[in-house]
């Protein structure tokens, strides 16, 4: 399968391997629904992290997610749900709410 990447998954249980091979894919979604009835539409979808076509992309994962977000051109306030990979300053600086798991080195600041 073409663009497959050695990925690192961390995980507490000792049965699982520590990388396997697979895809790189960052999804934007938003939820729709009533309270018995949640689901999440798609906006946007990539993969990363997979065919490299010049060496010259420094980009983070992080970097990419910020570049979909700012795609989708949304002008109203949203709550962003992510996992604690993307804890950071620069996404929480694009005036939305994050909501996600804070990092070990995770420092808090008052405004």
């Amino acid at each position: 399968m073409p663009a497959v990447k050695k990925l690192y998954q961390e995980s507490g249980l000792n049965s699982k391997p520590d990388y396997f091979f697979g895809h790189s894919c960052q999804v934007i979604a938003v939820l729709l629904g009533r309270m018995k009835s949640i689901f999440a539409v798609p906006l946007i979808n990539k993969i990363h992290e997979g065919v490299v076509f010049t060496n010259r992309d420094n980009k983070t994962l992080l970097d990419k997610m910020i570049e979909m977000l700012m795609s989708l051109d949304i002008r109203i306030p949203y709550y962003f749900v992510a996992d604690a990979y993307y804890a950071s300053g620069r996404i929480v600086s694009t005036g939305n709410h994050l909501i996600s798991r804070a990092k070990v080195n995770a420092v808090a600041y008052m405004l």
